[in-house]
């Protein structure tokens, strides 16, 4: 009976080059791109400490405009908030000293209950000596038939409100000003006009869909226009607050801040160091050192319809939530990763128990740099008494240090687990194999491959991949 098969695309590999910065504050996060591997500090508040200067890639956002009030439901939504002006350095020299900044807060939302008004302007972020200013507050509507109250203006004007509806006619709100660009106004009863951004107008108060992005920087996108009533309101720096909807309030801009982004040589590649597996609910722990990444595949069977209970090891974290099935022959599959702290080597650790068969497959790397961010996709995962649906493992955008994880699992011996090109390494326990494919191989491209075994009982097939800076 198949048990499955899978599909690897083209594996490619990153180096990661660039400066020498050091540099504390906000928060941190990662971000590979043309080649290089970015550090990026994202701040809404606190300083910026530079400890070893150099050059670097900076965005300052002014906070975001309020959403503006809807005044009943027979009446137009208000206009949604503008996103906060945005301002680019390149190339800027950080020199070793601690940076403060001043964060413009978002606008205030309008409240639609007692008073028919815009939403609050945002307000200014001052950071390098350059100073974003904040978007305009979302417009409204009167009481008063074709009367609006207009999107307010600011770096990024906000988005013009709705007019009031009166029976069989509906007047149409104009669209707020600004320095950059206005929002749109609602063009449908009681439906709220979409904020501006310093890149385009906003979308019509019909569509629920938040303007195109403002600036994308290192991944991210920063201040959006607000979204009508209908939408969300975006929690990243400088974006605009939404509109209410007929009776209902806007919503405050989010506060804008300053984000900073400079080349970080991190992990660089990982080697493979050694593998164990066990048949009992429980495995030894081979020699690892701190740093080393240890990845474990837990495996349980009952011989009844209870499921196995998940068992995570001590100081381990699940990826993602494994796959179970319960039938006559009830299991649950679940893989667990941690970097180790060198207190691992020859200590034991506890899985899952099952009346049926148990199985612990683990894996050791060790990276040649301190580990700063693990990222891991999301699993595919499926047990059946059947054959599982075919997986596809898309490594071809990976970039970096990476390996991807194919398990098999039976509730007999498996009897072909190979594929028509050989993986990475391939760790075996009886029903149950790990195939990787590990960052150090060329560029190739996979066919499908099956793996089959002969059984009367439950399959497990389930993919992922991690990579590493």
């Amino acid at each position: 009976m198949p048990i499955g098969a899978f599909k690897l695309n083209t594996i490619s590999r990153l180096l990661s080059t660039g400066g020498t910065i050091t540099a504390t504050g906000g928060t941190i996060t990662y971000y590979r791109t043309g080649g290089n591997t970015y550090k990026i500090h994202t701040l809404s508040g606190g300083t910026f400490v530079v400890t070893t200067g150099g050059t670097a890639n900076i965005l300052i956002a002014g906070g975001g405009g309020g959403g503006g009030s809807g005044i009943s439901a027979t009446a137009g939504g208000g206009g949604g908030g503008g996103g906060g002006q945005v301002i680019q350095l390149t190339n800027y020299n950080l020199t070793p000293q601690t940076y403060t900044f001043t964060y413009g807060t978002g606008g205030s939302g309008a409240n639609g209950s007692t008073v028919n008004a815009a939403g609050g302007t945002g307000n200014s972020t001052t950071a390098f000596g350059q100073t974003a200013v904040g978007g305009g507050g979302g417009g409204t509507a009167t009481s008063t038939t074709g009367s609006i109250i207009a999107g307010g203006n600011g770096g990024a004007a906000g988005g013009g409100g709705a007019a009031y509806q009166n029976p069989g006619s509906f007047y149409s709100g104009t669209a707020g000003t600004g320095t950059y660009a206005g929002g749109a106004a609602s063009s449908s009863p009681a439906a709220a006009g979409a904020g501006g951004t310093n890149a385009s107008v906003g979308n019509t108060g019909s569509s629920a869909t938040i303007p195109t992005p403002g600036i994308s920087f290192y991944g991210t996108t920063y201040a959006n226009g607000g979204p009508n009533s209908t939408g969300s309101s975006s929690s990243i720096l400088g974006s605009g607050g939404s509109g209410g909807s007929g009776g209902g309030f806007g919503a405050a801009g989010k506060a804008g801040g300053v984000v900073v982004a400079y080349p970080f040589v991190g992990v660089t590649s990982i080697s493979f160091v050694t593998s164990a597996t066990s048949t009992t609910t429980s495995i030894v722990c081979p020699t690892v050192q701190a740093g080393d990444i240890i990845v474990l595949f837990n495996y349980a069977r009952s011989t009844n319809s209870f499921t196995p209970t998940s068992v995570t090891p001590t100081g381990f974290t699940g990826i993602g939530s494994g796959a179970s099935f319960n039938a006559t022959l009830a299991v649950r599959e679940q893989p667990f990763y941690k970097i180790a702290t060198g207190t691992e080597s020859g200590t034991t650790l506890t899985g899952m128990t099952g009346t049926g068969a148990q199985n612990i497959l683990l894996l050791v790397y060790r990276p040649n740099a301190s580990i700063n961010q693990i990222t891991i996709s999301t699993p595919t995962a499926q047990a059946t008494d059947s054959a599982p649906t075919n997986q596809t493992l898309s490594m071809s955008s990976l970039t970096g240090p990476y390996i991807g994880f194919a398990f098999y699992s039976g509730s007999n011996v498996l009897t072909t687990k190979g594929s028509t090109i050989p993986s990475t390494r391939e760790i075996d326990s009886g029903n149950t194999a790990v195939k990787t494919f590990e960052s150090t191989s060329s560029a190739v491209t996979f066919s499908d491959s099956t793996i089959s075994q002969s059984d009367y009982g439950t399959n497990v097939l389930e993919s992922f991949t991690m990579t590493i800076i």
